[in-house]
């Protein structure tokens, strides 16, 4: 499995991250930032408490042989607190 992420924002303790990846494994986002000790706020399963803050700004993926691609309305950092 393979991820990309970029810094978009520091802030305190969190940083906001635009994160890529490649092979749409579950829990890959979750489980690559917890190895490189850093936690998705939020994520009790992999070192973090309280409520997940994982938020999808874009999926694509093939049914019936057709592309679907689906996009958030908000922003990057609209949903950041």
């Amino acid at each position: 499995a393979y991820t990309e992420y970029k810094i978009i924002e520091k802030k305190k303790n969190k940083t906001l991250l635009k994160v890529n990846i490649t092979t749409g494994r579950t829990h890959q986002i979750r489980v690559h930032m917890a190895y490189i000790n850093h936690p998705v706020v939020g994520d009790s399963l992999y070192g973090h408490k309280g409520k997940l803050c994982l938020h999808s700004s874009k999926i694509d993926f093939m049914l019936y042989n057709k592309k679907v691609v689906i996009k958030s309305k908000k922003k990057i950092g609209e949903i950041y607190g």
